[in-house]
């Protein structure tokens, strides 16, 4: 691999632009850490709400109606979070690792099931 092909300026700005959702869910954690809540589930929220919401938009056309669906998967998840960890109890960490691993491997399910419907084939 050639890598004097490698334009340094669009390596940092792709860099950037790959970290931000992670900096941002970081944030949000570091927020929520510093009210006594441990979530570490933080990023199958997020996976969530990206395919609820790319499975919006597409079916709807509106990247309005996409965002608002994942913004409502994300505090779906969360608040499912909220009940296991504050009403009922659970330990935070199990609780917050099962999440983040269910949403994720539903997530990808989901989208092999949706992509498989739009193209006919499971996607490699």
């Amino acid at each position: 691999m050639d890598l004097s092909a490698i334009n340094p300026v669009l390596l940092i700005a792709a860099l950037i632009a790959a970290a931000t959702p992670v900096l941002l869910a970081a944030l949000g954690e570091l927020v929520v850490e510093r009210s006594g809540v441990l979530n570490l589930g933080v990023e199958g929220m997020m996976i969530l709400g990206a395919c609820a919401g790319f499975i919006a938009a597409v079916e709807t056309g509106s990247p309005t109606m996409g965002f608002a669906v994942a913004a409502l998967a994300g505090a779906v998840l969360a608040a499912v979070f909220a009940l296991l960890t504050q009403v009922l109890l659970a330990n935070q960490v199990a609780s917050g690792l099962a999440e983040g691993e269910i949403a994720s491997d539903e997530d990808l399910q989901g989208m092999n099931f949706y992509l498989e419907g739009l193209t006919g084939e499971i996607p490699q």
